[in-house]
């Protein structure tokens, strides 16, 4: 029988060699699961980084501490299981979204056909987005969002938004060198609760556009296992990595 599974945020997966699981999945963990001292358990965020732990402390009403004992770096399903699901009626959206997530899908697009009887506008759809976002993020699933005029406060609690830069210019206002987009673009960052602004126009007026979509993703996956491997301690002198004794070997 597998552990029981728990989502926690990665900065706090690579902590230490302990982590707190608190909140609504620490609340589940004690209350509902009722795990006890002793007992193993998976901790994940859903994006590729698995910490297998055992249970150190278990404190009623939402506190469990768990023990590390291996850091687990998941491969990259392939394929990509993308999910393109249509807009039902009522609260169904939602449901929807947590049963493709516990399957495993990698991806959820919401769609609507123009003789859909579901549909996104106004306040109700700006509802239902949030709803859908929710769940999703909730599932440790990242929300990527095409973000379309004016007003991005929508997008808030979004993983990430992927302007160009004629639309994201709309939002920040014009700017005069890097830096000042940089600093604006950043700016717009916190202000929405993301983790990264991704300007795509790189891609689109890039000479082959499929292959430098390609180079993307692999130096998006580049970054993901250096992040997820975690940097090398901290130390307070420097150590040499060239031997200073023995026989030089040169490999080639």
């Amino acid at each position: 029988m597998s552990a029981p599974l728990f989502f926690v945020d990665r900065q706090d997966l690579l902590a230490g060699d302990r982590v707190i699981v608190s909140g609504a999945e620490g609340r589940h963990a004690v209350t509902v699961a009722r795990l006890q001292h002793g007992e193993r358990v998976d901790l994940g965020d859903g994006a590729g980084l698995l910490v297998a732990g055992q249970v150190i402390r278990a404190q009623a009403p939402d506190l469990l501490e768990v023990q590390v004992l291996e850091r687990i770096i998941a491969p990259d399903p392939d394929p990509r299981l993308v999910v393109v699901q249509a807009l039902p009626k009522g609260d169904r959206g939602e449901l929807a979204v947590e049963l493709l997530t516990e399957v495993g899908v990698d991806a959820i697009v919401p769609w609507a056909a123009a003789r859909s009887i579901a549909q996104w506008r106004g306040d109700r759809g700006e509802r239902s987005l949030h709803k859908w976002r929710d769940a999703a993020r909730a599932a440790g699933k990242p929300v990527l969002i095409d973000p379309k005029g004016s007003d991005y406060s929508r997008y808030s609690g979004a993983t990430v938004i992927t302007p160009n830069r004629a639309e994201l210019q709309q939002v920040i206002g014009s700017w005069s060198s890097e830096d000042e987009l940089r600093t604006k673009a950043h700016a717009l960052r916190d202000q929405l609760g993301l983790d990264a602004v991704l300007l795509n126009s790189a891609v689109a007026q890039a000479r082959e556009p499929v292959g430098m979509a390609r180079a993307f993703g692999q130096a998006v996956a580049a970054g993901r296992g250096a992040w997820v491997s975690g940097l090398m301690p901290q130390q307070d002198f420097a150590v040499a990595s060239t031997p200073v004794s023995g026989h030089a070997f040169l490999l080639g």
